[in-house]
Order: structure tokens, then C-alpha cells, then sequence
């Protein structure tokens, strides 16, 4: 046995749990600031001196049913606010629009569009004298109310209960009424309206890339960040500048043939993998193992031995198999390929429940640059030999196969 065997594993578990526990951190500081992000955003619906009124100046309680969502107004006029009489001085006077003669009533109607789950509408209104407000049919100002002075803004401001708004078209309706010297009217509407800051039609109480579009709300790695913003898609803490995976989890980032793309993403290349050697630790002790190995795991035939110390392990069954090519390594080989990354199942020294896993490299003839990565564990899971050195003796052969 091997003294590193044990500190590599160690390392490996080690650098495992930190890789999980940053990815855990990287997605739980990204929900927080996600979820603290205001949702919302109280705006101007309908601002004061707002144009496009259908008005209708009539008698005192004339055109009863007006304010009803679907009345028909096609016979009102069309005119901006403010609404009102000048002549008498009064402070918004310069703000009048349309001419709304004394002592009588004007009903205005006003459509305006909200977004779904629009909450906390007001209506602001200044009126000279009295005035009664509805929104979408519902009498929201409980009855007529009235105003002696010189008319100001927010002089009646009108909470809407939210079950009465509707997403789409909400319809506010007004009848002012004046009994002598001057007249005035103006509304304005305001809400808390849900906010889509990437335009996605996806509101951002709901959505998971609050400033990149993703309408589909794509969440590969179900971090609760989208995919069009998430810095780590496969979630396994790498972020994807430098994940060699980006789109699979790989904590490990493992690359055995160095070609810059990760094991566990990596094109399977076909061929075969056939050859023997040894290799000689630091410590003085010689490891010799044959081989003949597919690239498909799915096809039988294989073979692996592995003999040190008077141990040896035989190979019974393939469990994994990868073949990559290193552009780090230039040869004439004609295969297409000059790595075998693999593990699987067998038998150490007669015993059944051992596992392997070995990465074989072809570095070119005549053998002297080739290397082999073997890590043996007993049926007890226990590292029995780990070892990674340049052959000493033997050669690795890579073969093409067509797939």
C-alpha cells in the first residue's frame, strides 16, 4: 500500500465539500439579493392634466349610470383636463383645459391599463365644489364629496380596495357638481404597479433573471436563478468563465486528457486503448499492469491487470470509459485519440467488491512519455494503491475504430 493513497482521497473529499459549500453559498447570497430587490414601484397611473377625458356636461344628477364600466360614452365629448370655469383668481386656474360651466354637473370617464397584480391605487383628486369618484363602476369615494374653497390638488385623496382593480383596462369615472361662482376638476391615479425591468412579460416578483430577458424562465441547475444570468449553470461552484463543464456538474472539473473540456461533458472519441508497462513510485516500489480496453464501456472483451507487492487486481467489468484527445500532445499516431479515462469493477487478489479507475496516456513512440494513473480500492472502499507516473518500461497503444 501506497502511503499518499489516503492523503489524496482526503484531499480530493476536502476540496469537494468546499467546491459544494461555495456553490451553496454563491446561490443563497444570489436568492437574498434577489428577493431584496423592490417588486414593485409606486407610479403616476393617470397624472393631473392628463389629456384624452370623455366628458359630457349635463344637469345636476343628469346621465345617471355613467360611471359603469361598460357604458357606452361614444356620445361625450373628448377633452383634457383640468376641467373648470375661469374669472374668479383661483391658484389653478392657469391649469384649465376645458370649459365647465357653473352650476351644473360633469360627468368624465377616463380608461387607463394596469398590469396584473397592480395593488394600493389612489385617486387624487381637486375639485371646486363637490365630487363623487368611481373606479370600474365601484362608488370609491362614499358618496358625493364637497369642497367650498378654491380647489387644490389632493384635496380628496381615495384609497381602491385591490379587488375592485382589474389587469388590463380599469375605468375611472368622476361627476363634479358646482352650484355658483367657479368650477374645477382634475384627477390624478396612482399604484404600486409590479415591475418587469427586463421587458420579458415576466413580472419580477416571479422572475429569476430580474434584468435579462429569459421569458421561458429557463433554471437548468434549480438555483432559482435563470440560466440567461446565472454565473454558475451547472451549479457545482465554477463559475462558467472557467468551468470546463459549464452545462454539467463537475465539481471536480476532472480533464484527463487536458484538453480543456471536462470529463464529465466530454465527446466519447472511438477506439481502443492496448498495451503494458510498469511505472516505479517515489518510494522505490514497481508497478507493471496490461491492458486492452474499448472506449465504449457498452462492449465486452476488456482487460486490465494490475500486480504490485505481491498484490494484484484483475479487471471483471468496465463501469466507465472515455476516450480524449490532449492537444498538448503531437504524434503521429493514427488514432484519433491518446487518453483512456475509465473504472470499473474486479477482483483483488482473488477477492470480489474491488474497484479502479486509471487514465492511460499515448504520448507517441517509442512509449517513453507515456503514463499511467491507477487508483485501486478493496471491497471495503479502502485505497490500496494510488499512483501516477511516466512508464519506465512498456507502451501504450491508441487504435482508431470506426464507431
Amino acid at each position: 500500500m501506497i502511503a499518499s493513497g489516503k492523503e489524496r482521497d482526503m484531499r480530493r473529499i476536502v476540496l469537494l465539500l468546499a467546491l459544494v459549500a461555495a456553490a451553496t453559498l454563491a446561490a443563497t447570497v444570489a436568492q437574498a439579493q434577489t428577493s431584496s430587490a423592490p417588486t414593485t414601484e409606486n407610479k403616476e397611473v393617470v397624472p393631473y392634466l392628463d389629456t384624452g377625458y370623455k366628458y359630457k356636461v349635463v344637469p345636476f344628477g343628469g346621465e345617471a349610470g355613467f360611471e359603469g364600466l361598460n357604458f357606452d360614452d361614444s356620445s361625450f365629448s373628448t377633452g383634457d383636463a383640468a376641467f373648470g370655469s375661469k374669472g374668479f383668481g383661483c391658484p389653478l386656474e392657469s391649469t384649465i383645459e376645458t370649459n365647465w360651466p357653473i352650476n351644473t354637473d360633469i360627468v368624465v370617464r377616463k380608461s387607463f391599463e394596469l398590469p396584473p397584480n397592480t395593488t394600493n391605487l389612489k385617486v387624487h383628486v381637486a375639485i371646486d365644489n363637490d365630487a363623487q369618484v368611481f373606479l370600474n363602476g365601484e362608488d370609491i369615494s362614499g358618496g358625493m364629496r364637497t369642497s367650498v374653497n378654491c380647489a387644490v390638488n389632493d384635496r380628496y385623496v381615495f384609497t381602491v380596495p385591490d379587488n375592485v382593480l382589474q389587469g388590463g383596462t380599469n375605468v375611472l369615472a368622476i361627476r363634479g357638481h358646482d352650484y355658483g361662482i367657479v368650477t374645477y376638476l382634475d384627477a390624478k391615479v396612482t399604484a404600486d404597479v409590479p415591475l418587469d425591468r427586463d421587458g420579458d412579460s415576466v413580472l419580477d416578483a416571479n422572475d429569476n433573471c430580474r434584468d435579462t430577458p429569459n421569458p421561458d424562465q429557463t433554471d437548468s441547475d434549480g438555483d432559482n436563478k435563470g440560466d440567461a444570468c446565472d454565473p454558475d449553470l451547472d451549479g457545482d461552484g465554477t463559475e462558467n468563465a472557467t468551468d470546463n463543464c459549464p452545462n454539467t456538474s463537475n465539481p471536480g472539473q476532472e480533464d484527463a486528457d487536458r484538453d480543456g473540456v471536462g470529463d464529465a461533458c466530454e465527446t466519447n472519441l472511438p477506439g481502443r486503448m492496448t498495451g503494458d508497462g510498469s511505472v516505479t513510485t517515489s518510494g522505490g516500489e514497481k508497478i507493471t499492469h496490461g491492458l486492452n480496453l474499448a472506449c465504449d464501456a457498452t462492449r465486452t472483451g476488456d482487460t486490465l491487470q494490475v500486480n504490485w507487492s505481491g498484490n494484484a487486481f484483475e479487471l471483471e467489468e468496465i463501469t466507465k470509459a472515455l476516450c480524449g484527445d490532449n492537444p498538448n500532445i503531437a504524434n503521429s499516431r493514427k488514432a484519433i485519440f491518446d487518453t483512456h479515462t475509465g473504472e470499473g469493477k474486479g477482483t483483488l487478489n482473488g477477492q470480489t467488491g474491488a474497484t479502479i479507475r486509471w487514465t492511460f496516456v499515448d504520448a507517441g513512440e517509442p512509449g517513453s512519455k507515456d503514463t499511467a494513473l491507477i487508483i485501486v480500492k478493496d471491497s471495503a472502499g479502502q485505497t490500496v494503491l494510488d499512483v501516477s507516473e511516466t512508464l519506465d518500461e512498456g507502451n501504450h497503444q491508441a487504435h482508431h475504430e470506426k464507431p
